[in-house]
């Protein structure tokens, strides 16, 4: 596969390293949280679940300790790859976790391949929202859902991790004009509605600003 290239890789504002670093030390919280929630709001705990912009493949990793989903780890970054398949075989999930390259705006699967799709943080990094839910929503299964979004789940882990990384940052948190959560959220509404998508709720609130979406199911 060629890798199709994209500003996505300019807009990275920390190393992936850095980000690794967090994962693993600050942010610990935050995976278990949204994966429980995912499990209670979708009740999906079987099939393919694709990890977008996995990372190092923490959301995918916690949804994996928590159900029976087989994940697909997916980032376009080789240095994210390569940490995931680290986490992967520190965590003995070689059997159901696959890493593979991919760019979410033309995503390397089948239609109706997968029950599930969750990304956390990387939506910011997307070039084109509409192909990119255009792509999600292509490679869901009828009645597959998605989860995905930016933030910390609820305020009190946002509060929690806010207090260490101010103590390693003091600039952590300051979000740029460009990165507003309601020019978000006119930008997801406008990738629904150009992509026919009706069965959505946008979440923007203390926990961050999150898309769930149900692919509806053949009657």
């Amino acid at each position: 596969m060629h890798r199709i290239h994209s500003n996505m890789d300019m807009k990275r504002v920390i190393s992936i390293e850095d980000y690794h670093w967090r994962a693993n030390n600050v942010y610990t919280p935050v995976y278990p949280f949204l994966s429980k929630k995912i499990i209670e709001g979708f009740g999906i705990v079987e099939g393919i679940c694709l990890d977008v912009g996995c990372c190092g493949g923490y959301f995918g990793i916690s949804m994996a300790t928590l159900t029976n989903l087989k994940i697909i780890l997916m980032d376009i970054d080789d240095t994210a790859l390569k940490i995931a398949r680290a986490k992967v075989s520190e965590n003995n999930l070689g059997d159901r976790i696959q890493v593979t390259f991919g760019d979410v705006h033309e995503i390397p699967l089948l239609d109706s391949s997968v029950n599930m799709v969750i990304s956390r943080s990387s939506l910011q990094f997307w070039d084109d929202y509409t192909k990119a839910f255009g792509e999600i929503f292509r490679v869901l299964v009828p009645g597959g859902a998605a989860y995905i979004g930016s933030g910390f789940g609820n305020i009190e882990i946002k509060t929690e991790v806010g207090k260490t990384m101010r103590e390693i940052d003091p600039l952590w948190g300051i979000a740029k004009d460009s990165n507003k959560p309601e020019d978000r959220v006119i930008k997801l509404e406008e990738a629904m509605d150009k992509n026919g998508i009706c069965q959505y709720e946008i979440i923007n609130d203390d926990g961050g600003v999150w898309l769930a979406l149900r692919k509806p199911s053949i009657k």
